[in-house]
């Protein structure tokens, strides 16, 4: 039986899609926005966003890459593909979101970025946007990057091997 909503637990019920709360604003109840494909170990964060549990840098969940990959916040890549892997950064990054990408297969990897996205490694820095890019020289070349200005910047915070910066 319906009682005014959707469903007779929720009070009232509501179409609308959740909003998630800032650090000014609380939310809305509504209906929560589906996960993708391969975020199927993610919680739904109080701000409306899919992370996986330790948000921010804590727990990262690993995963096999052997085809080219959109990069998941607190997840880490094991590249393991016939080919270069790609990775792609999302376009939506959270300050402290980390990325992290071990090379395990002979081609390496590649980290392509979007519009306004820089990745920095010491004092060097990517083209900003999307003809920028990070990629390994090695095998076994392996990075961590960190999201330091939200959607925009990431810093390289460890490397193994000999990284590329273009």
């Amino acid at each position: 039986m319906i009682y005014g909503g959707i469903f007779p637990w929720d009070g009232g019920g509501t179409n609308d899609p959740f909003t998630g709360a800032t650090s000014t604003t609380d939310g809305v109840q509504g209906l929560v926005p589906a996960p993708l494909a391969g975020e199927q170990g993610l919680f739904l964060r109080g701000d409306g966003t899919w992370a996986a549990a330790g948000g921010g840098g804590g727990g990262i969940t690993w995963n096999v890459a052997t085809g080219n990959t959109n990069l998941v916040s607190d997840n880490g890549y094991i590249t393991n593909g016939a080919s270069e892997i790609e990775y792609t950064l999302p376009v939506n990054a959270a300050e402290g979101d980390t990325f992290k990408i071990v090379g395990k297969s002979v081609n390496g990897w590649r980290i392509n970025q979007n519009a306004g996205q820089t990745i920095y490694l010491g004092s060097t820095t990517t083209t900003t946007g999307d003809t920028g890019y990070v990629n390994s020289t090695q095998s076994k070349d392996c990075i961590e990057l960190v999201c330091v200005t939200a959607d925009q910047e990431f810093v390289v915070t460890a490397s193994v091997g000999q990284i590329e910066l273009t």
